[in-house]
């Protein structure tokens, strides 16, 4: 309960209007509620009922008025904190759906958002289309077929030969496979991610795009197998010139691009109906509107937008470790060898020198993520320089990781490709290990900072308009 925030509202104020994000949830400790849309259908909330939930699954902006008929005082949750308390185990379970013996929801949420409420499960997974390989197999076995009957009658022909084409369709059937189903593309309700697996280099790479970030989708269908089996590319363009999406061999690629338009278009509509609704709250704070919903209590649990912590990131020690291993192993087959000890004595002071440069050369070399930038720190071991790269957290338009090679995947390291506005990869944080869960980090990292500046930034324009409503009330 630390989490949610007391209200109250007299009657006959209005709660929501219509374009309004609505991004919270609403339990009804007393009074009642009741929404209008513009069709003059009307929906009431009671003592114990919850508004909102739906938008756990599908957030969107509002297309009727919420208001309290009579007084009212209820609970209430942004839908960040209620997702961040989701991802609880024991939350989690607290909220599954329980029935009476009518089938009537007792308590938890419903069964549709039981899964959805948890960051992360709210995701759509696409893959290249099977099609292809039906049609290529379909083909494949009409000419073995064919030329079964056709050799039949010639004696100089081994029936034979036509085990050759089950051989090829074999083949093309794992290249295609390796080519393919190595991909997975997740469309979630705030993010697009793709993730492929390059079987020639042995790479998998991911990428991360938010909708907000989407600029533009485009579909590329060339050929008239294509048409007739009505599969596609998809091309989903953002601010970065490398941060461009691409979902190969989709299923219905015009509803897929369609739906990933749609969601830009909530997503849009989602934060300029959030900022309308901050500024409106803003101003009914400082006293205009005569009936209108006040906080008696705040949320005793919000989480700090930028973490006090430094996000401190140092290549994989298996790079370490592997170097070391290669020099403790040429020292060993020296001493096996004979030798005068004074030479084995150089050539064990000469291994802990290299050992201790090698390691001077890891702990120096090193990315941090703090205070609103990313940075890179490169110091020669026994040194005074050092080469310091900066970016802006706020300027990067993706994140993308890499692991390349059997090795990279059994040992859990690979590089993480950041990408600003201009295009480049202004810095590459190379053999890192477990590439994915630092994009994760610095994706929030990222999201944390750009919230924090647009509160600061609201707040300022939200200080000139409460000063703008004092002066307008002494006027009237």
């Amino acid at each position: 309960m630390a989490a949610a925030e007391l209200w109250e509202a007299p009657a006959n104020s209005r709660l929501f209007h219509p374009g309004d994000s609505g991004e919270e949830v609403i339990l009804v400790l007393q009074g009642r509620l009741e929404s209008c849309d513009s069709k003059g259908l009307r929906r009431n909330w009671l003592q114990g009922d919850l508004w909102g939930e739906e938008k756990l699954s599908m957030p969107q902006s509002l297309e009727y008025t919420l208001r309290a008929v009579e007084y009212t005082r209820w609970l209430r949750w942004t839908r960040a904190a209620l997702l961040e308390l989701c991802s609880k185990g024991a939350i989690r379970r607290a909220l599954r759906p329980r029935y009476d013996s009518q089938g009537r929801l007792r308590t938890g949420f419903l069964k549709s958002l039981e899964l959805s409420s948890v960051p992360g499960k709210n995701r759509r997974t696409v893959r290249p289309s099977a099609k292809p390989v039906i049609l290529g197999f379909s083909l494949t076995t009409l000419a073995v077929f064919l030329i079964y009957i056709a050799s039949r009658g010639v004696a100089a022909i081994s029936p034979l030969i036509v085990l050759c084409l089950p051989a090829n369709l074999l083949l093309w059937l794992c290249i295609f496979g390796a080519r393919n189903f190595g991909a997975a593309y997740k469309i979630e309700t705030d993010s697009i991610i793709s993730r492929r697996f390059d079987w020639r280099s042995l790479a998998i790479e991911t990428r991360h795009v938010p909708i907000d970030q989407v600029q533009g989708v485009s579909i590329d269908q060339r050929g008239t197998v294509n048409h007739l089996l009505k599969i596609g590319t998809i091309r989903i363009k953002t601010a970065a010139l490398e941060g461009e999406l691409i979902l190969e061999n989709i299923d219905a690629p015009n509803a897929l691009a369609q739906e990933i338009q749609k969601l830009q278009e909530r997503t849009t509509a989602r934060m300029s109906g959030r900022e309308r609704e901050e500024m409106r709250r803003t101003l009914e704070g400082s006293g205009l509107g005569e009936r209108r919903p006040r906080m008696l209590r705040s949320n005793q649990g919000t989480r700090r937008l930028v973490k006090p912590a430094t996000l401190k990131v140092r290549k994989s020690p298996v790079m370490l470790l592997g170097q070391i291993l290669i020099s403790l192993t040429l020292s060993i087959i020296v001493f096996l060898l004979s030798a005068p000890r004074i030479f084995h004595f150089a050539v064990l002071l000469a291994l802990l020198i290299w050992i201790v440069y090698r390691f001077e050369i890891w702990r120096n070399d090193f990315f941090t993520a703090s205070q609103g930038y990313i940075t890179r720190f490169h110091r020669r071991p026994f040194g005074n320089n050092v080469f310091r790269h900066q970016i802006e957290i706020t300027s990067l338009q993706n994140i993308r990781t890499e692991q390349r090679g059997m090795l990279s995947l059994i040992l859990g390291y690979g590089s993480v490709i950041l990408v600003t506005t201009g295009g480049a990869a202004d810095i590459a944080l190379k053999n890192v290990s477990k590439p994915r869960r630092i994009q994760e980090m610095l994706f929030k990292y990222r999201d944390d900072e750009r919230q924090r500046r647009e509160r600061a930034q609201s707040t300022a324009q939200l200080r000139t308009l409460t000063q703008l409503a004092h002066a307008l009330r002494q006027i009237n």
